[in-house]
């Protein structure tokens, strides 16, 4: 009886126990699969001309960023746990203290991917939630968007919705107003805030040499975990600041 109600308990805990050699685990599949690795390798790219991609391809990469995304969030906050934010990225490459052989600085090259993809990420969602905004004027069939929600929730017949879809009570007016006012905070700051993030990570990436994006990426994602680069409206001079010095650092090494 009590096998079972423990069952799962314990394979969470097994997991809890086990947590370095998942991040471990985790990290290797990240870093060696043959779908990671060309998503990775392309991804500098396909963020740059998201906009302007063929739409299957568009479409394609936005369900792997999707995906990666959130494993990379949550392998991110794991290692967090893991290891503890007072652990310095120095901490976590140096071989055989954290992790075992080289695995810390793979874990850094990872998360340096982090940074551009938040941007990236938010930049979408801005674009995606103000595609949802409708035109209440313009009519189909002879019939308003307005005209035609009315009809359905309201009109009696033999084919009237008796059980309408919760879509069929969007309040459109209200969901406009709200676009707008999104609309008007993209446009007055964020857009160019992100544009210009993009532009200065990306800016890194041209290089073609290995070693050199080798060491690129783990001084971006060093900078990531030890800093707050985050460029929420509020530090985005913080986060300029912060990236203007990694860049120079980076230059001056390549002298």
């Amino acid at each position: 009886m009590l096998d079972m109600l423990f069952q799962e308990d314990n394979k969470d805990l097994g997991v809890l126990i086990n947590s370095k050699n998942v991040l471990q685990n985790l990290s290797y599949k990240l870093a060696n699969d043959r779908n990671s690795i060309y998503f990775f390798e392309n991804l500098i790219y396909n963020i740059q001309n998201y906009f302007t991609l063929d739409r299957m391809v568009q479409y394609h990469f936005k369900n792997d960023f999707d995906a990666m995304f959130i494993t990379l969030k949550k392998f991110y906050i794991a290692l967090q746990n893991e290891v503890g934010t007072t652990k310095m990225s120095a901490d976590i490459i140096k071989c055989c203290n954290v992790f075992p052989d080289h695995i810390g600085e793979r874990i850094i090259i990872l998360i340096s991917h982090l940074p551009i993809m938040e941007l990236f990420n938010e930049q979408v969602k801005f674009k995606e939630m103000l595609d949802l905004r409708v035109d209440l004027n313009s009519t189909f069939m002879g019939q308003t968007i307005i005209d035609h929600q009315e009809d359905v929730l309201f009109s009696e017949g033999l084919f009237s919705k008796k059980f309408p879809d919760d879509s069929d009570f969007i309040d459109y007016k209200l969901r406009n107003r709200f676009l707008d006012k999104l609309e008007k905070e993209f446009n007055d700051s964020r857009k160019d805030e992100l544009e210009t993030a993009i532009m200065m990570i990306s800016s890194l990436f041209k290089e073609t040499n290995k070693n050199t994006v080798k060491s690129l990426k783990i001084k971006l994602g060093s900078t990531y975990w030890d800093e707050d680069i985050s460029v929420s409206n509020k530090n985005f001079e913080t986060f300029k600041n912060v990236f203007l010095a990694l860049n120079e650092s980076f230059s001056e090494e390549k002298l």
